[in-house]
């Protein structure tokens, strides 16, 4: 089986010569290697983070098999832009939104914003490792908590109560 490809956007913006290191991206992304079942049937892209570079990363999700969003007041429309674009591009990239603009009731949506594949509620470790196991066997994505598609929300996924068992991305 190839490595399913796996690009990831956490937008920022640049002051002076720094940008703020897309700190949610690394941490489901360490976590998810972490996972060595996960880890060798994916292969995770470096994070979109630069704005002047949108064309480019459009571009670079010709081939991605997943999009993972992060979201947050100050990227929500270039992460939108984004996704909509590589759906064009990419019709078949399943594309998964979360962070903190993501809307927790999500009336209209989907309907709003129909590039978008899935969208995670709460804190996104478990539920993308487990969005992550199900795409590699049969994707069927509805005993998943914490999610929501066009067709279906799930219960929520609970808290993590031990962040000392999730790895740094530092």
């Amino acid at each position: 089986m190839k490595q399913v490809k796996v690009s990831s956007s956490q937008f920022n913006y640049q002051y002076g010569d720094q940008i703020h290191f897309p700190y949610s991206i690394a941490s489901l992304v360490t976590y998810l290697k972490s996972n060595l079942e996960l880890s060798k049937n994916f292969q995770f892209e470096k994070t979109f983070v630069f704005r002047e570079k949108l064309d480019e990363y459009i571009q670079k999700c010709q081939d991605t098999d997943i999009l993972l969003c992060s979201c947050y007041v100050w990227n929500w429309e270039i992460t939108n832009h984004l996704a909509q674009e590589v759906k064009k591009l990419n019709p078949n990239c399943l594309i998964i939104f979360g962070g903190p603009q993501v809307p927790d009731f999500s009336d209209n949506f989907f309907e709003n914003y129909p590039y978008v594949d899935i969208i995670v509620h709460g804190e996104g470790e478990h539920i993308i490792e487990n969005i992550f196991n199900q795409y590699i066997t049969d994707k069927n994505y509805l005993q998943i908590k914490g999610i929501e598609t066009k067709d279906f929300r799930t219960e929520p996924q609970p808290r993590i109560n031990d962040l000392d068992s999730l790895p740094s991305p530092y």
